[in-house]
């Protein structure tokens, strides 16, 4: 590493220690031959947001020209050919939620969150198949894996997309979806709640569940456009 380069990580180094000890009971940020590490503790009764890596980016017109990443925030994790075995992760950005006992935030509490701030944004969270060099076959677009070897640890779902309202947002906060809760790759819709709120019109091969009132349960299937055909109900 060149001197240049040594005083430059110290002078950030410092000034990101000054710009937060301000903010924080207690931070620090040390440079190494393996990382940059910024350690710090915020305590009780300190109020406003805080990240403890920011990165803020504003885009104008057609800044980025015809260029391929643009981001806030970006990791990249290379290599070629890598050999070693080990049970552990490679990623381009890794986040772990580690709170201990409790935490009673009733809003997102997970490793990884991603907010749609707008109705420009086509999704929260996204999959994409990139390297554009030759044919690629990934596994799948969301996978899951276990590092745990205690006996009945597990997800209580692999996919939830229910929630209750959250508490600070009134009722009209309860998860719902616009169109239906699950889209496959054919175009065919996957929906559920109340018999009474079938929508009108419908794609042949969508699929409507019944989850409230007297027909709970009752599975329709759309064989036509306006023509949901009762498929039955699960056994009891």
């Amino acid at each position: 590493m060149s001197k240049l380069r040594k005083v430059g990580l110290y002078a950030a180094s410092v000034a990101t220690m000054v710009g937060m000890t301000a903010l924080v009971a207690m931070a620090t940020t040390t440079v190494s031959d393996t990382q940059v590490t910024t350690d710090a503790t915020r305590a009780t009764g300190a109020t406003g947001s805080f990240q403890n890596l920011a990165g803020d980016l504003t885009y104008q017109g057609g800044a980025g020209g015809t260029s391929a990443y643009h981001a806030g925030v970006m990791g990249n994790f290379l290599g070629d050919t890598l050999t070693n075995a080990t049970s552990a992760y490679h990623a381009g950005v890794i986040g772990s939620y580690n709170v201990t006992t409790s935490d009673a935030l009733t809003g997102a509490k997970a490793g990884v969150v991603g907010e749609a701030g707008t109705d420009i944004a086509d999704a929260a969270i996204m999959a994409v198949l990139g390297g554009d060099t030759g044919t690629l076959t990934p596994t799948a677009a969301y996978g899951v894996q276990y590092f745990n070897s205690t006996a009945a640890s597990k997800f209580d779902y692999g996919l939830d997309l229910f929630h209750a309202a959250t508490t600070d947002y009134g009722a009209v906060s309860a998860v719902d979806y616009g169109t239906a809760d699950i889209r496959l790759s054919t175009g065919v819709k996957i929906s559920t709640g109340l018999i009474a709120a079938i929508p009108a019109t419908c794609t042949a091969g969508d699929i409507y569940i019944a989850t409230d009132g007297g027909d709970d349960g009752i599975i329709r299937a759309c064989e036509a456009t306006n023509d949901w055909d009762s498929v039955g109900t699960p056994a009891d």
